[in-house]
């Protein structure tokens, strides 16, 4: 994740939000992932680094940085977007009783520059009684979202066979308590060396 990674921190530190915890878990990276991980952590004392031995993938190493946050409330970031500069003021504003938050995004290509499509382009966002919606299509991207550290508990059950936001989204749902807000925050990136996208 070497190519965009300093851009995607440098959004995170540049937060409106500034109570922020920080939490990095590298998942065995080969590239200069690492060096730059260790700059920032020397720059910034509210960023941790861990660094995994082995490449244990992309839904074990979120719930083992989520398992390491200390805070109230979680986001979750990935090494290649850019988080507006209101994105969690604007979350932890508006999450109230809720256990998670989700939001709208729009699409940028490798160099940065807008795609002129949004999230909300190619789906139908669900809120509040609305699990079921889950089981046969997920809406939730966990760069879209923010969630209460309760809700962390869920990923100990995540079928093996599904993400690990669609799982979050889900258990949120099944308590009725999941929200939209009807705000761009993030830009998305989309290349082919993404997770999602492979």
């Amino acid at each position: 994740g070497e190519r965009f990674l300093r851009e995607q921190l440098n959004s995170l530190v540049a937060q409106s939000y500034k109570n922020l915890e920080i939490i990095i878990v590298d998942d065995a990276s080969t590239d200069l992932t690492t060096s730059i991980l260790q700059e920032y952590q020397s720059q910034y004392n509210f960023i941790k680094v861990y660094f995994n031995d082995v490449n244990i993938g992309f839904n074990e190493n979120f719930k083992k940085a989520v398992n390491l946050c200390k805070g109230t409330y979680i986001a979750i970031s990935d090494q290649d977007d850019i988080w507006l500069p209101q994105k969690i003021e604007q979350l932890i504003g508006k999450i109230g009783n809720n256990l998670l938050l989700y939001h709208d995004s729009i699409f940028i290509d490798e160099t940065g520059k807008s795609l002129n499509i949004k999230t909300s382009t190619h789906h139908r966002f669900a809120y509040g009684n609305c699990s079921v919606s889950f089981l046969y299509f997920n809406c939730v991207s966990g760069h879209a979202s923010v969630f209460h550290k309760d809700l962390a508990a869920a990923l100990e059950y995540r079928p093996a066979d599904m993400y690990y936001d669609w799982w979050l989204a889900y258990s949120a749902a099944c308590s009725s308590k999941i929200a939209f807000l009807d705000e761009i925050l993030v830009k998305h990136r989309k290349h082919g060396d993404s997770s999602t996208t492979k």
